[in-house]
């Protein structure tokens, strides 16, 4: 399996410098000879071209033709067609054809066989199976704490490979490329009716004026009922009066603002406003982003999980593909941004103390101390000094409204008013980030909802409790009531770790196959966006323990 995983993986080549191989002579037929001195030229150039067209999988290409003893392998006109036709619809998976060496690969099609031909279609299928299989962008060139496994392929890729190519059967190689998940394939649909939308002009700008409600009327009803029909929230009935907002269109806002992440109460208010204005080009970028965070991270969705949706402001349980249990969350702030990453839940800590941060000391706790002197008193904190030993209040107090320094570590006591709420659920990382309860219930009534300085607030935290602590014998909810109301910290081990994946979605996909929307919370579609745009430069120099061992979904090996 690794050697199939790195001969995909270790055998491109890329560089910065650009130096072309001589060409060798073009042949009626691809003769053997032929091919295999281009491909020894190929894999000791810099960054090899061949036809004008930078050769990406030079060593895989190498390895490929080496083991059908050089022979040909786009011999077969309709097998040349379905690589161009599979190119040509790359942009239904939000990838670019450019990268696939379309206008190349049309043009060589009509071409007598040789060498040259050889080689850069078996590139051009080489990119687009990378593509789609891991991703166009390697994401730690977006975030450097990165640690998703990336997939292992099953079998003998290079045998896959030429026996598809013998049989015809490009289509059928490609499509074991492409996720199946259902997230996936709804992100991909989504982008067809998106991308139809606008090849229909799009839809027009709902006017600013008063909020709209049951019974308004007017051209602006008129408009909004045409924008809703756009998406599919509202189906047209027969002799509708287009400029009333009467009690379909009611229901239809609400199912709007249930997909975009709003309020929904069926008004168009100012924030279901700016949402209907949104340009349907600006969706379709969600799209393909967010169909590139499937491809990476997708294949290898642990069976039982907890997810949290950052951008979704949710956490939930998935098993088997299906939602059991969801919550919603409070997340960073902006400039606190939740990071994404995945570890495992390991313990519970019920009645925790709360050790502050030192950046929330300086930016959040001395400030509100200075507003109110009284405020370490009335919220339940102590302070402790380098050796362990509690420190005054007064003392705390005073140097922090004198400014003169802090060099105490505060510390707030289990209960009611701990940040921290009843209990923490740790699987210990860098960051120092974790799921949590909280007292301050009166937040997660708001729609959006990044409020925290880093950790993922829980509303329904004892339903997460009693579900991670389903496989530990006697633990069922009396028997966590009763640890809590007893006040006294504990830490309770999980007998089976749950996996947990932080991730940032803009958009998804529900159980029903509906496309939703959230806001870009944290602006990170934009760079995404523009390295998805940049040519194609795969990374293949990866640490192998940051390989999976296991096959991923959807593996070209499959048959």
């Amino acid at each position: 399996m690794r050697a199939a995983l790195l001969a995909l993986m270790l055998c491109f080549a890329t560089s910065p410098a650009a130096r072309a191989v001589e060409p060798v002579t073009s042949v009626a037929e691809a003769r053997p000879a032929a091919l295999e001195r281009l491909l020894q030229a190929l894999t000791i150039a810099t960054a090899p071209t061949i036809a004008g067209e930078p050769i990406a999988a030079a060593e895989l290409i190498q390895r490929l033709y080496a083991a059908r003893d050089y022979r040909p392998a786009w011999t077969d006109p309709e097998t040349g067609a379905a690589l161009l036709a599979a190119i040509q619809a790359s942009p239904d998976d939000g990838l670019a054809p450019g990268d696939f060496h379309r206008a190349a690969v049309g043009r060589l099609l009509p071409e007598p066989a040789s060498a040259e031909r050889e080689v850069v279609l078996t590139d051009a299928l080489a990119r687009l199976l990378y593509q789609l299989y891991f991703g166009k962008v390697d994401p730690r060139r977006l975030d450097s704490n990165w640690n998703f496994d990336r997939p292992a392929l099953a079998g003998d890729l290079i045998r896959a490979v030429s026996e598809s190519l013998d049989a015809g059967d490009v289509e059928g190689l490609i499509a074991r490329a492409r996720l199946t998940h259902p997230t996936y394939q709804g992100l991909r649909q989504g982008l067809a009716r998106y991308r139809q939308i606008a090849a229909s002009g799009g839809w027009r700008t709902l006017p600013s004026g008063p909020t709209l409600e049951g019974g308004a009327r007017g051209p602006a009803v008129a408009i909004l009922r045409e924008r809703l029909m756009a998406a599919g929230d509202l189906n047209e009935l027969p002799m509708t009066d287009r400029d009333q907002l009467d009690p379909p269109m009611e229901s239809a806002i609400r199912r709007f603002q249930a997909r975009h992440g709003l309020a929904v109460d069926g008004r168009v208010g100012p924030a279901t406003r700016a949402a209907l204005n949104v340009p349907v080009e600006r969706r379709i970028e969600q799209l393909r982003a967010n169909l590139e965070r499937a491809r990476w991270v997708l294949r290898l969705d642990p069976p039982d999980r907890i997810d949290v949706d950052i951008a979704g402001f949710s956490v939930e349980r998935r098993q088997a593909g299906m939602v059991s249990w969801q919550s919603r969350a409070i997340v960073g702030q902006p400039f606190r941004q939740t990071p994404v990453f995945t570890d495992e839940i390991q313990y519970i800590d019920f009645n925790p103390t709360w050790t502050v941060p030192r950046s929330i000391l300086v930016k959040d706790i001395i400030p509100r101390i200075r507003s109110n002197p009284e405020y370490l008193y009335q919220q339940g904190f102590y302070a402790l000094d380098s050796g362990g030993q509690r420190v005054p209040l007064e003392l705390a107090t005073r140097a922090a409204l004198e400014g003169s320094g802090f060099p105490w570590t505060l510390v707030q006591r289990p209960g009611p008013l701990n940040a921290l709420g009843r209990m923490k659920f740790m699987f210990p990382n860098q960051f120092a980030v974790y799921l949590h309860d909280t007292p301050s219930r009166e937040l997660f009534g708001r729609p959006a909802r990044p409020f925290s300085s880093g950790c993922i607030r829980v509303e329904d935290s004892m339903g997460l409790a009693e579900l991670l602590l389903a496989g530990n014998p006697g633990w069922d909810r009396a028997r966590i009531e009763a640890v809590i109301a007893g006040g006294e910290t504990r830490r309770v081990y999980l007998e089976q770790p749950m996996p947990v994946r932080l991730l940032y979605r803009t958009a998804d996909v529900d159980e029903d196959g509906q496309v939703n929307f959230r806001d870009d919370i944290y602006d990170r579609d934009g760079p995404l966006l523009a390295a998805l745009d940049q040519p194609f430069r795969p990374t293949f120099q990866l640490r192998p323990e940051r390989l999976s061992e296991r096959a991923a979904e959807g593996s070209v090996l499959q048959q």
